[in-house]
């Protein structure tokens, strides 16, 4: 076994409408491949993406929808959630979260 430490860029938003604390892990894991991983309420996502363009995540994330994040996080889930109506519920808050998420990083320099 091999244990390998990382570098990521880890913080929590409070004070997002209607949404508990939500922390943010994103790691750029070489150049134009990054991962997000969101927490809130005790429920995480994840998304993965293998071609950022020549952007670091924070960079690729700036340029791109709530929508489309979410998407990609959701997808591994898609198996466990058990009908459309609880599968629109979770896309919906996890649209909340995204956008609160990317609110804050366009926000940052």
């Amino acid at each position: 076994m091999k244990i390998q430490p990382i570098t990521v860029t880890s913080f929590v938003i409070s004070g997002a409408p209607a949404l508990d604390p939500i922390t943010v892990i994103m790691r750029d894991i070489e150049p134009n491949r990054g991962e997000l991983i969101v927490e809130c309420f005790g429920c995480a996502w994840s998304g993965y993406w293998g071609s950022t363009g020549h952007d670091t995540l924070r960079e690729f994330l700036r340029r791109v929808s709530a929508d489309y994040v979410a998407g990609t996080m959701i997808r591994g889930r898609r198996q466990y959630i058990t009908n459309r109506k609880a599968e629109d519920r979770e896309v919906e808050y996890l649209q909340r979260i995204v956008q609160a998420v990317l609110d804050v990083i366009g926000g940052q320099s």
